[in-house]
């Protein structure tokens, strides 16, 4: 008899007779048993009787597993409990069931051997030839302790003042869920932890995070505690790129629609990240080498409109390389490219006045050709400006000899001071007393005057360009690792300590598609 319709027939009790049945099943013992994980019950002893109770003996006895219906929806049939029977001298079943014959007495023994899904198994009893179908159950217990799996991510970060409720289970060997409790413990002057998983975030840094259970290997897991704060980002996975602020810890990243506008920087494009203006409502983004201010919502206009065209090529206008913050009294500076140089202008939107070039113009005499190499042969590259907006910082890039040098630029008389470093990509500190660069893989600080130069980054860490800091100017926010999967990482510029934001570089394990988020900005509120 097909099994589904054995299943048909399941009255839910052990000793069941079909209507009309001349005859009926009798389970003696073995019925109900409860034992754990790949255990062998005691046998499962049966006869079969007549309508008036003598055995019948020599009727073929089917005895097959049940496929029960699943806790979960997403199991499969191997993910279910079952029973495994087995005739006394070892024989398994076959397909359609195992198959045995009563003995003199009406009886047969069946062993039954549990599998290893915690749960209630059944297996069907059926006796084809007349007609009589049973079922009986067993509930399958977990094994020993064996495993401990964190619930809560692996690694996570929270906000200064945040809790959480971390969760973990106990596995035995076969990945059973038990219900034993767990121990959550920390050390970490960064945590409260109570024992039951409840965490708050006390300071900023790196804490470990111990998960343990009596006889079994503890697990570690880490949090990273992060000031409070707001990013604008360029976030990227095989669905594509989109433009979006989150919190510093990951959390509550909102997408900002920049639909309909081409070009729109990948996470690897260094330097072409969105920008906060001055009163941290709206972004500044290049895109397709054109600026735009952007509303959260999604409402945007271009602003670099007015930008000349290249000396080269009246009829093209400069496109716009690096961005600056916006100043507080409405000007936006930016590097656009020339013909070979790279030349900051600023422009004011909403305003009447034109596009301003700010980077002087070291060469005059005739007209045309002073034009094309004041374009050509000046390379002032990612420009950032101080706090009150009366300098800027760039790259000053010479071509004979070939040297990137990190330069001051003053806005009001055009003069220009060399700090004899070499450097790239430099970001002015909100409090104004260091500006931050990457140079040799690494990102450095150093003061204004040129002086206090040193190495913030972990020697054998290579970051990329590109960075960000926090409003108070205690920390910076850099993206370390290869391009394609840099990761967040939170820098004390004090003391060099590095805090991975582990949100940042993941893979979904569904579709292995990664998420990378890159060209960080903090707003300064």
């Amino acid at each position: 008899m097909p099994l589904v319709t054995l299943l048909a027939m399941l009255a839910g009790c052990r000793d069941v007779t079909a209507p009309g049945a001349p005859a009926r099943i009798v389970v003696h013992a073995g019925a109900g048993a409860t034992d754990t994980i790949g255990a062998e019950l005691a046998p499962l002893r049966l006869t079969v009787t007549d309508a008036s109770g003598r055995p019948v003996p020599g009727v073929e006895v089917v005895v097959d597993r049940v496929v029960m219906p699943p806790s979960d929806p997403d199991w499969r049939p191997e993910d279910r409990p079952v029973a495994i029977p087995r005739t006394m001298d070892g024989r398994a079943a076959e397909y359609g069931g195992l198959h045995d014959t009563t003995d003199a007495d009406g009886a047969t023994a069946i062993r039954v051997t549990l599998g290893w899904v915690a749960g209630t198994a059944a297996l069907a009893l059926s006796v084809p030839s007349v007609g009589v179908v049973d079922t009986v159950r067993f509930t399958v217990r977990p094994g020993a302790p064996k495993h401990l799996e964190l619930l809560s991510a692996y690694d996570t970060a929270l906000t200064v003042g945040a809790r959480a409720r971390m969760a973990a289970i106990r596995l035995d060997r076969a990945f059973n869920r038990r219900d034993d409790s767990v121990t959550f413990a920390s050390s970490a002057p960064e945590l409260a932890v109570a024992a039951n998983g409840d965490v708050r975030a006390l300071a900023v840094g790196r804490a470990a995070l111990t998960v343990s259970a009596p006889g079994i290997d503890s697990v570690t897991t880490w949090i990273s505690v992060v000031p409070a704060g707001t990013l604008a980002v360029v976030r990227q996975d095989l669905d594509g790129t989109a433009l979006g602020v989150m919190h510093v810890d990951g959390t509550g990243f909102r997408r900002v629609p920049f639909d309909g506008v081409p070009g729109l920087p990948e996470v690897t494009w260094e330097g072409f990240g969105p920008r906060w203006s001055a009163d941290g409502q709206t972004l500044l983004v290049n895109a397709q080498d054109e600026v735009y201010r952007v509303s959260l919502d999604g409402g945007r206009y271009p602003l670099a409109s007015s930008l000349p065209g290249d000396p080269a090529d009246p009829e093209r206008r400069q496109p716009v390389r690096h961005l600056a913050r916006e100043s507080k009294d409405g000007w936006i500076y930016q590097s656009v490219s020339c013909t070979g140089g790279e030349i900051v202008y600023r422009v004011r939107p909403g305003s009447a006045t034109p596009a301003e070039r700010v980077s002087p113009e070291p060469y005059d005499g005739d007209e045309e050709l002073a034009r094309l190499l004041n374009c050509q042969a000046v390379r002032h590259e990612a420009p950032t400006l101080s706090p009150d907006g009366r300098h800027l910082a760039f790259t000053d890039v010479a071509f004979t000899p070939w040297r990137s040098t990190l330069s001051i630029l003053d806005v009001a008389s055009r003069s220009i001071r060399s700090l004899a470093i070499d450097g790239y990509a430099a970001r002015w500190s909100p409090t104004g007393d260091l500006i931050a660069y990457w140079s040799d893989g690494g990102l450095w600080v150093v003061r204004p005057d040129g002086t206090g130069r040193r190495r913030i980054s972990t020697s054998s860490r290579d970051y990329r360009w590109g960075v960000t800091w926090s409003p108070d100017g205690a920390y910076l926010l850099a993206r370390r690792g290869d391009p394609f999967g840099a990761t967040l990482v939170l820098i004390a510029v004090s003391s060099g300590r590095e805090i991975p934001l582990p949100y940042s570089y993941w893979r979904r394990p569904q579709n292995g598609h990664v998420i990378s988020y890159g060209q960080p900005d903090w707003r300064h509120d």
